[in-house]
């Protein structure tokens, strides 16, 4: 049987001012960029990574937050699963907006 692989997680949510998806960063602010989050490695790094979220709840910057796993890809963490990776860019249907604009342009 192969062995799980087990990512490293971010935590995302959506700012509540614009809906815009957002990442939990080191300091406990709020990224745009999946690439400035902060990362756990492990259940007990994940721990105060949910307090700084849950306050951001409190606090009604973000309606809502989930983990998404993450890894380094190309010297860049970028999201594992196809879901989070979309939500990390922006609108699927016009590369000329949101943030993969950036990446086409």
């Amino acid at each position: 049987m192969a062995k799980k692989q087990i990512y490293a997680e971010a935590i995302t949510g959506n700012r509540l001012t614009d809906g815009a998806v957002v990442y939990l960063n080191p300091v406990g602010g709020w990224t745009e960029k999946v690439e400035e989050a902060a990362v756990a490695n492990s259940p007990d790094e994940r721990q105060p990574l949910e307090a700084k979220a849950n306050a951001g709840l409190a606090g009604q910057l973000i309606t809502h937050w989930e983990i998404a796993e993450v890894e380094h890809r190309d010297g860049k963490l970028t999201a594992v699963k196809n879901k989070e990776a979309i939500r990390s860019r922006g609108p699927t249907v016009r590369r000329d907006l949101g943030k993969q604009a950036e990446i086409y342009a």
